[in-house]
């Protein structure tokens, strides 16, 4: 079968203090980076054909030392969704400062665009386009398996998009830092095979 690692990054400072963290180039915290270590060690006997990263940091640090038979590629469209103006915000400090905004943006959060960034359906085109790419380059003999290092809108969005048939059921998955979710294809049709895998006890 042809099998997908779903990767997120590990912990950052802002992910610690609940922040909005989208495009923002935030770095790993000492956590995170143990988070890394321990993935790459859980996973040193699966040897990846390619591995796909968006191009922010914690995603590079995350899966940098990761096995790949064929190299990696870093890309912009795998980024987090833009937050625009409440990006490095809490919920808390976006619901003092624009409450209107995000009250507009809670009634129709996956076609409100926020100031200055995107939506969460301009984000799920993206990132759905990209990974019907990689899985048209990829998906030919049944037999391959690429990881896939991004971040929880992204992961969340391709899980709600290949297993319910919608992106408005991405929040019904959890994604947590430096897990791994495996997606399979088998002849034409997507599973999960597992969701969660962590490896930081």
């Amino acid at each position: 079968m042809f099998e997908i690692l779903l990767i997120r990054h590990g912990e950052t400072d802002f992910n610690k203090s609940k922040r909005f963290t989208g495009v923002t180039d935030a770095d790993l915290n000492d956590k995170g980076r143990q988070q890394a270590l321990k993935l790459t060690n859980a996973l040193k006997d699966e040897v990846l054909d390619h591995i796909y990263s968006s191009d922010l940091k914690r995603c590079v640090e995350t899966g940098e030392h990761l096995k790949s038979a064929n190299g990696r590629t870093f890309s912009r469209e795998l980024r987090e969704m833009n937050f625009g103006r409440w990006e490095g915000l809490t919920y808390n400090e976006i619901k003092s400062k624009y409450p209107e905004e995000l009250e507009k943006w809670e009634s129709d959060w996956t076609d409100y665009v926020i100031s200055e960034g995107e939506s969460f359906g301009m984000m799920s085109n993206r990132v759905i386009k990209i990974f019907n790419e990689i899985i048209k380059k990829h998906n030919k003999d049944g037999n391959e398996k690429i990881a896939i290092v991004s971040h929880s809108g992204c992961i969340r969005t391709i899980l709600g998009h290949c297993i319910t048939g919608s992106i408005k059921n991405s929040w019904r998955f959890r994604v947590e830092n430096a897990a791994v979710s495996r997606l399979c294809i088998d002849k034409d049709y997507f599973y999960l095979k597992s969701l969660n895998e962590e490896y930081n006890n």
